[in-house]
C-alpha cells in the first residue's frame, strides 16, 4: 500500500503543473460537467477534483487508480496528429517513442474519429500507468490513470474515456 500511495503522490506532483491553453478544435472546453460522472464509473471513494481544462481522481483504495483528464492545445511543433492521418505515423513509431521513455512500453491505436489516438501502457515500479491520448486539429485530450496494475489502469482509462470522449466532437 505505501508503495501504491507514494507512486499516486509521486504521480500527483507531476501531474499537479498548470493546464495549458484552453482548447480550440474540440467541441467542448469544460471538463467540470463529466467530473460526477466520471467519479461514478470509476468508484472506489474517488475525490474528485475539476476545473476546465483538469479533472483529477484521488482514489484511496488500495489498488488505487489515481485518474487524471487533461484538456489542452498541442505544441504547434508537434507533428504527429498530421502524420498520422498521412500514414506517415503509425503503431510502430509510437510505440518507439514511448520505448524511449520506458523499454516496457506497449502502444495501441485506437479509432476515435474524427480525432486521431493511441493508449500507451507501462509498468511504474510495482504499479502500473496506462495513458490514452486523443488529438483533433491541435487540440489534446490526455486520459491517464496509475493503478496497482495494468488491467486496472487499463480499466479505468477505458472507463473515463467512454464519459469524456464527447469533448473531441463528431
Amino acid at each position: 500500500m505505501r508503495v501504491l500511495i507514494a507512486g499516486m503522490m509521486t504521480v500527483t506532483a507531476a501531474l499537479s503543473l498548470p493546464a495549458t491553453v484552453r482548447a480550440e478544435g474540440f467541441s467542448t472546453h469544460d471538463l467540470t460537467p463529466f467530473a460526477a460522472r466520471v467519479t461514478e464509473a470509476i468508484g472506489t471513494n474517488c475525490q474528485p477534483a475539476a476545473d476546465p481544462a483538469r479533472l483529477t481522481l484521488l482514489c484511496p483504495d488500495v489498488k488505487g487508480p489515481l485518474v487524471d483528464i487533461l484538456l489542452r492545445r498541442r505544441d504547434s511543433g508537434d507533428r504527429i496528429e498530421q502524420n498520422m492521418r498521412a500514414g506517415k505515423t503509425g503503431q510502430a513509431e509510437l510505440e518507439a517513442l514511448c520505448r524511449k521513455i520506458n523499454d516496457r512500453c506497449t502502444v495501441t491505436l485506437l479509432d476515435v474519429a474524427p480525432a486521431v489516438g493511441w493508449i500507451g501502457a507501462q509498468p511504474m515500479g510495482r504499479q502500473a500507468l496506462s495513458t490514452a491520448v486523443l488529438v483533433r486539429d491541435g487540440d489534446e485530450l490526455v486520459v491517464r490513470a496509475l493503478a496497482a496494475d495494468p488491467q486496472a489502469a487499463r480499466a479505468a482509462v477505458d472507463k473515463a474515456l467512454a464519459i469524456v470522449r464527447p469533448v473531441i466532437g463528431d
